[in-house]
């Protein structure tokens, strides 16, 4: 996985978040990818050290995260990750990332990092934890901490992040489990949910109306996700956050949804715990704009 994402940024693994800490502090970073939990802190921690590194650069903060590790994913959003991303999707899902990121940091930031028809690389700074599914990184792409960076004091409490706003999400799907799970969420989070049955219908009611998020499922009659995806984002005026429910797992799947705007993957099954991570991303994301 390493070796692939490092032919599209420049990337540093760091062993552990104190390693990270350092890096962050003597050289420049873009973002951050971090499991959720390491050996020496969680990411929430790591998360809130950065936020409070005076007068620098925004740094997008994502959190890799397995099944088990949604509450500790969860936490780290609420301490000022920017995504949340699921280490069981493919190296494909995780590469479509990359343009999220650039918006992330194109929106905090306002640098020029997204090109028509080029993507410019990102320094990133990747934690994978001793035993997870991304630790197998080669021996070309290990690092040492740079001698010269200062041990920094890791904050005991966390600055209370911005209340996020209230949005409204549109749900496409033939199934009717899924948007009912999405709508209960969303409704906890307090945001306005609206149901599509199918992808005609869901780009009918996208045309007449303003939304913020759009969850659709990929396969569905009468027009996919992914075509969805596209025709939504020739409506003027609309930009929404758009995420995609999924049990594909081949690349060029991916690669596909990527192409015409997809922003984030949930995989099926979904469950709540997913949702509200996803929407959360969302939120902060929407905020950004």
């Amino acid at each position: 996985m390493l070796s692939t994402l490092s032919a599209q940024t420049e990337l540093r693994v760091a062993a552990n978040g104190m390693e990270a800490q350092h890096w962050l502090l003597a050289e420049p970073i873009d973002g951050v990818l971090c499991d959720a939990v390491l050996d020496d802190m969680s990411a929430a921690q790591l998360c809130v050290w950065l936020r409070l590194i005076p007068a620098a650069p925004y740094v997008y903060f994502g959190v890799l995260y397995e099944s088990k590790q949604r509450a500790e994913a969860l936490t780290a959003m609420g301490a000022g990750a920017d995504d949340s991303i699921e280490l069981e999707l493919s190296t494909a899902a995780l590469l479509a990332s990359l343009p999220r990121i650039q918006r992330v940091l194109q929106s905090h930031r306002r640098i020029e990092t997204l090109r028509t028809g080029r993507t410019e690389k990102v320094s990133l700074a990747m934690l994978p934890r001793a035993g997870s599914s991304v630790q197998n990184r080669p021996s070309e792409l290990s690092v040492a901490a740079p001698a010269a960076a200062p041990s920094p004091a890791q904050p005991l409490n966390a600055p209370k992040p911005a209340p996020l706003p209230s949005l409204h999400i549109l749900c496409v799907d033939d199934e009717p489990l899924y948007p009912e799970l999405v709508r209960l969420v969303a409704e906890k989070l307090g945001h306005r949910c609206t149901v599509a049955h199918d992808g005609r219908q869901g780009f009918q009611l996208a045309s007449q109306s303003r939304f913020d998020i759009i969850i659709s499922d990929w396969m569905m009659p009468h027009l996919t996700g992914p075509e969805l995806c596209r025709r939504v984002r020739t409506l003027p005026g609309a930009s929404p956050y758009f995420i995609l429910l999924t049990t594909l797992y081949g690349t060029e799947n991916y690669l596909e949804a990527s192409q015409v705007g997809v922003d984030n993957y949930l995989t099926k099954p979904i469950e709540p715990a997913k949702v509200e991570l996803a929407l959360l991303a969302a939120q902060r994301a929407v905020s950004a704009t």
